[in-house]
């Protein structure tokens, strides 16, 4: 997932970059139904709908994308379990 999220951050539209992230590692990826990466799809989701919705930037949306992805698909593979998170004012928060 590491490499996915690298390869699709080209500096496109956040939209675009989401998406990329998906359709890429849906394709290839090796663990598509871990509870992290679904975790981190739903967050996908959440920062998607809160761009589109005008709540976040591009920065705050590219800012909480990474910090979903490391709250679960990393902390999930070091051993950490996934983080519960929300999105507060333009800010992801987990906990």
């Amino acid at each position: 997932m590491g490499e996915v999220v690298r390869v699709c951050d080209t500096g496109k539209e956040f939209s675009n970059y989401a998406s990329c992230i998906r359709t890429t590692y849906d394709k290839h990826g090796d663990a598509k139904n871990s509870t992290s990466v679904r975790a981190f799809y739903a967050y996908i989701d959440k920062i998607s709908s809160a761009y589109k919705d005008g709540d976040m930037t591009r920065e705050q949306a590219m800012e909480a994308l990474y910090k979903a992805y490391n709250k679960t698909v990393v902390s999930a593979e070091a051993g950490n379990g996934v983080a519960v998170c929300g999105i507060a004012e333009g800010d992801l928060i987990c906990k």
